[in-house]
């Protein structure tokens, strides 16, 4: 896995901060932002791949604000392809961009032709999010 170049992390950053609010409705090709068990989540597609994080609320053992953590370095997750994004965003553009996330994506060989639908993304949201809680010691 490669880390991110400072213009993807930039996109990202972007798609975390300023540009989505929890109140976008979920059409084909937009993206969306919620939270689910105290825990905030965003849903990018992309005209690659769908994608997917969530934020690691600070105290959480995934927690890190090292910058050039890598994502291999990142959590076991239970989902397609494992974690393939996991970084600190320090800037204070507003409180849901500012933190640690990570993500995944739909972008693997085994999704070659597969059509994802909302659904399916937030069951394996749902799922990442029960790990965090197990690795916490919330459930």
């Amino acid at each position: 896995m490669k880390k991110l170049c400072e213009k993807e992390k930039q996109e990202v950053l972007e798609d975390l901060g300023h540009l989505l609010r929890p109140t976008f409705e979920f059409t084909q090709l937009s993206k969306e932002t919620g939270e689910i068990d105290g825990y905030k989540y965003m849903i990018r597609p992309s005209g690659v791949c769908t994608c997917a994080y969530i934020k690691i609320p600070k105290g959480h053992p995934w927690y890190t604000e090292d910058e050039e953590f890598h994502p291999s370095n990142g959590p076991e997750i239970p989902v397609n392809g494992g974690c393939t994004f996991y970084e600190y965003f320090p800037e204070d553009k507003d409180d849901w961009t500012k933190g640690c996330w990570v993500g995944w994506d739909y972008g693997h060989i085994e999704n070659d032709g597969v059509s994802l639908t909302k659904g399916e993304v937030i069951e394996d949201i749902k799922a990442v999010i029960k790990t965090a809680k197990e690795v916490k010691n919330e459930i």
